[in-house]
């Protein structure tokens, strides 16, 4: 099977598990290492997979106990990817403080992951060297996992994961999303800087495209795009 197949049948696993899930330990067991034996690590290697990763500069606690984080994944014996969980029912858009304390002063990390083992959420240093991004590159659900985000997930399985490239992936993640929702807002609503390239390359007007030309021209660009729409449907679905 493919990653997109293992993934959703991860999916419906976690479906019939979520329920019975309760606190972080049994996150990560049920949730968490299963999502990392899709990607194709081995969890049973301490080697691999090191779980609750102590650094030497970690903090204590105010309960006295290290810092740690839950999972590091190593390569060529140092730390590569940085995995922190929490529990299920935790929102963990409000917990990137420790993982990016860890990213930020282990430069071989070049991916942090922090994860309820349903919400995902990707981290990378695109703006600054070894200082992890405020925002992450990649957000996915499992529950809702498509064939997109599964393609977007292969280099970071253990086949195809390569530190050196992670900033270019996740440029071309982030680029690809920005540019699909301007593509998308194009096609239901064109700009008048859209209209008047598309008058400009097809020299339709044979002078200055002024606002009224905008405005005579914008039903027509807004049917032709339908209708461009339509005829790529319908030859997608003759192919099939």
């Amino acid at each position: 099977m493919g990653l997109f197949e293992d993934l959703r049948n991860l999916s419906e696993q976690i479906k019939k598990r979520q329920a019975h899930v309760k606190g972080e330990e049994a996150t990560k067991q049920a949730l968490v290492l299963p999502f990392l034996q899709v990607l194709g690590f081995d969890v049973y290697d301490p080697t691999e997979v090191r779980p609750e990763y102590i650094a030497d500069f970690a903090k204590k606690k105010s309960s006295g106990q290290l810092e740690k984080i839950d999972y590091a994944i190593t390569l060529k014996g140092e730390p590569a990817v940085f995995v922190e969980c929490k529990a299920v029912d935790v929102a963990v858009e409000d917990h990137d403080g420790q993982l990016a304390r860890y990213f930020n002063s282990t430069p071989s990390v070049k991916l942090a992951v922090i994860t309820n083992g349903v919400q995902y959420r990707f981290f990378t240093d695109l703006r600054a060297a070894n200082i992890m991004d405020a925002a992450p590159f990649l957000e996915l659900n499992i529950l809702r996992i498509n064939e997109r985000e599964a393609e977007l997930l292969k280099p970071f399985t253990k086949e195809h994961f390569n530190p050196a490239i992670v900033q270019r992936h996740a440029e071309e993640v982030i680029s690809l999303d920005r540019v699909t929702a301007l593509i998308n807002d194009l096609l239901r609503s064109p700009s008048e800087n859209f209209i008047r390239f598309v008058l400009g390359e097809l020299d339709l007007v044979g002078g200055r495209v002024t606002a009224n030309v905008v405005s005579r021209f914008e039903p027509i660009v807004k049917k032709s795009i339908q209708s461009a729409l339509l005829g790529m449907m319908t030859k997608g679905i003759q192919q099939e």
